[in-house]
């Protein structure tokens, strides 16, 4: 009798396994790299409709108050409590009206757009020695804030997310839905921001060195005014050129030679024209400062110290650092700034 002879195939190598399991890996890695390469572009195309969305409301409710801020100035019904202020105003601007109305434009917005809790709470003063002191009182959309610990971009966050939510004079109120965003409580606090989709709350800055040269750009210029200042489209509130300089020739700005009332106007509004210098300089230099809603991106923190150029060493940020700090490439920004005609409409 023939006996049958079974073959049983061998099983793999040890290189055939490690081959396998070098594919295996290979295939996984590539896969992962693409599905991290698509969610990260996933990521910031929502962060930046995100803050397109919340820009767009922004300046919705940018537009209604400074809408206010003229009326208020020029004495329209319903703005009667602020006559005294607006003159006090105007003494101060030295009886230039279309100074005086930059000024008290200024005024005005930052009073109903503060980036640090101490801003929202207390009034905005301007006061001048010699002069009756202007003075807005706090909004009530600001009422009970405390800043505790929180840094000065996650107060301009908070202070953020109550701007939009508030129902304003025009019945404007974003909410979650309509910014497309998540808001969230910061952590030790009970304030909520709306966040990006990195999950990091989305703040505001003023002429940040960032985005200043796009502000103050060519594209953002009409005509022939002297000055890039949407409010001040005359250049009313600019010093004089310093000696030796001679002054242009006509037409030419007012210059506002009371360096007295200039640099105090300037220090309130925290119009520091040298950032990168100890102590800082308050004046004003015609530049476009324009609100600007910034997310983090992928970044964990902001930058609490500088570099000043000539020590090369970090420096401690002025306390309202937050208005002109450098945003890094790479943080998503947004801002729309429209230029109509020589009144600095925006």
């Amino acid at each position: 009798m023939n006996a049958t002879i079974t073959r049983r195939r061998a099983g793999f190598s040890l290189i055939e396994l490690l081959v396998v399991i070098g594919l295996l890996a290979a295939l996984t890695a590539i896969g992962t790299g693409v599905y991290f390469r698509i969610s990260a572009g996933a990521t910031v195309k929502a962060t930046e409709e995100t803050v397109s969305k919340a820009t767009s409301g922004f300046q919705q409710i940018w537009s209604a108050e400074l809408d206010n801020a003229r009326d208020s100035f020029a004495g329209k019904s319903g703005f009667a409590q602020y006559a005294t202020q607006v003159e006090n105003t105007k003494a101060i601007a030295g009886g230039d009206v279309d100074r005086a109305r930059a000024l008290w434009n200024y005024l005005w917005m930052k009073n109903a757009f503060p980036q640090t809790i101490a801003e929202a709470t207390t009034a905005t003063n301007l006061a001048v020695t010699g002069y009756t002191t202007v003075s807005l009182p706090a909004r009530p959309t600001f009422a009970g804030m405390t800043a505790g610990s929180l840094s000065n971009p996650d107060q301009a966050a908070t202070l953020l997310y109550r701007i939009l939510t508030q129902k304003g004079s025009r019945g404007q109120t974003y909410n979650e839905e309509a910014i497309g965003s998540l808001s969230v409580v910061l952590p030790g606090t009970q304030y909520r921001v709306f966040t990006d989709a990195f999950g990091y709350p989305l703040t505001f800055v003023f002429s940040s060195t960032g985005i200043q040269n796009d502000v103050n750009g060519a594209e953002y210029q009409k005509g022939n005014n002297p000055s890039r200042d949407p409010f001040d489209p005359t250049g009313t509130l600019l010093p004089p050129p310093a000696p030796p300089a001679t002054l242009p020739p006509p037409p030419r700005p007012v210059y506002w030679s009371n360096a007295t009332a200039r640099v105090a106007a300037a220090t309130v509004l925290g119009r520091c024209i040298n950032p990168g210098a100890m102590p800082p300089v308050y004046d004003f230099d015609n530049s476009n400062w324009q609100p600007t809603i910034v997310s983090r991106g992928a970044s964990r923190i902001w930058d609490p110290t500088f570099l000043v150029p000539t020590l090369k060493t970090p420096t401690p940020y002025p306390a309202n650092y937050f208005r002109f700090e450098p945003i890094p490439d790479g943080y998503l920004v947004g801002y729309k700034l429209r230029r109509q005609g020589a009144r600095g409409d925006q």
